[in-house]
């Protein structure tokens, strides 16, 4: 029963957070963050149903999303660290779900949760430079 409401109160944070974004995400970035984000609900809903094989499944687009080159946004050690942290949370989070582990597979879902939160962080504060202005100079 805690794991739900953890579960349940993460989905709620999550939630909150995209929708303070706005305006700040490019038009062309926002349908591919969409996605992002119904694979991350999906997961959040498999949890709470203890549905294992949709938390793989979901877990497993997750991290081909993250291999997309749409993926690659902006470029510095912090973003790539968070991207290959963001993809082993994906493989930890199939793995559980492999294992029937719920536990696991939450604390995973929460640990991938934390790796969202501090990319967009870092992206908000511009401290990484962004890909398409790297393209400019000579």
């Amino acid at each position: 029963m805690n794991t739900t409401r953890c579960v349940m109160a993460l989905g709620i944070v999550l939630a909150v957070l995209w929708g303070s974004g706005g305006g700040e995400l490019q038009d062309e970035r926002s349908t591919y963050m969409q996605f992002k984000l119904a694979h991350a609900q999906q997961l959040l809903g498999g949890l709470v149903r203890e549905d294992f094989p949709a938390i793989s499944r979901h877990a497993q687009q997750l991290k081909l999303l993250s291999q997309d080159a749409s993926w690659e946004v902006y470029r510095g050690a912090e973003y790539e660290q968070l991207s290959v942290m963001f993809r082993r949370e994906t493989d930890r989070l199939a793995e559980a779900a492999g294992h029937r582990n719920l536990d696991g597979a939450t604390l995973a879902y929460v640990q991938l949760t934390l790796t969202c939160v501090q990319c967009h962080d870092q992206m908000r504060k511009n401290e990484a430079k962004p890909i398409a202005a790297s393209r400019e100079e000579p």
